[in-house]
């Protein structure tokens, strides 16, 4: 379906400004390299050209409707990765291009418009907690003008409640992406972290080594140090672990999509 309000929302001003600074880079070029005989120019004018036209395509296109077609898409990336493994072209040390003769390919940078959606949803869900924790943060000024408070628990908590956010977040993310019903998403991941939550108490009643690894699942327990003023390696470790396995798996779930 094609999307033709679209050009009624172009910044005509700012394309404007692209194509002029085009024109100055392919003029520069041309001015540095004419008198060598390179044609280094065309090869600019030409990435310039493929620029407008995946412009077009991407404002005549509903987005929405890849939905349908983002498994073939993602298949059509991992086999381009793969041609690039075996037979891509040495650039700059690395093997990342395919040479298409007076144009280079790089279909690695396909893929960062998937993350960059995952990280921009992730970083929005992160943006309520952090400013909720903001806002306390004038108990703990209050604190410090009319007493003498041990600031250490306060960073440490503060530090603590982000990474639990952050890691509650990314859970969230990862369910969201495994459903398009968004109250099942929501209600799966409130579970899942309560689960998590309360999973220790669970883990006393099991025989041992489960015990151990159960309760070490637990959020509560990887949090309770940060509220009493100790800061460990293993609990930022696990915090930051649980938020990159559901970003990596959202990404993962949003490709297959």
């Amino acid at each position: 379906m094609f999307e033709k309000r679209l050009y009624y929302h172009i910044d005509w001003a700012m394309l404007a400004a692209i194509l002029a600074l085009c024109l100055i880079g392919v003029v520069q070029i041309y001015s540095a390299t004419a008198s060598s005989g390179q044609t280094l120019h065309v090869t600019q004018m030409y990435g310039i050209v493929l620029g407008l036209v995946a412009m077009v395509v991407c404002l005549s296109l509903d987005y929405r409707s890849l939905a349908d077609k983002s498994l073939f898409l993602y298949l059509g990336i991992v086999g381009l990765l793969v041609f690039v493994l075996f037979f891509g072209v040495v650039r700059g040390g690395s093997r990342r291009w395919i040479d298409l003769g007076p144009l280079n390919l790089q279909p690695s940078e396909f893929a960062k418009a998937t993350v960059a959606l995952v990280l921009a949803k992730f970083l929005a869900g992160l943006t309520l907690p952090a400013v909720m924790l903001g806002l306390t943060a004038s108990y703990a000024v209050v604190l410090g003008i009319y007493g003498e408070p041990d600031w250490g628990p306060i960073y440490s908590g503060f530090l603590g409640l982000l990474l639990l956010a952050a890691a509650l977040t990314a859970i969230g993310l990862l369910v969201s992406g495994l459903t398009s019903n968004q109250i099942v998403a929501a209600v799966v991941a409130m579970g899942v972290g309560i689960l998590l939550w309360m999973i220790d108490t669970l883990g006393y009643l099991l025989p041992d080594p489960l015990d151990a690894i159960v309760t070490h699942c637990s959020l509560v327990a990887h949090f309770t140090p940060f509220a009493t003023g100790a800061m460990f390696l293993s609990d930022v470790g696990f915090f930051l672990t649980i938020v990159a396995a559901g970003l990596f798996l959202s990404v993962r779930s949003l490709a297959r999509r």
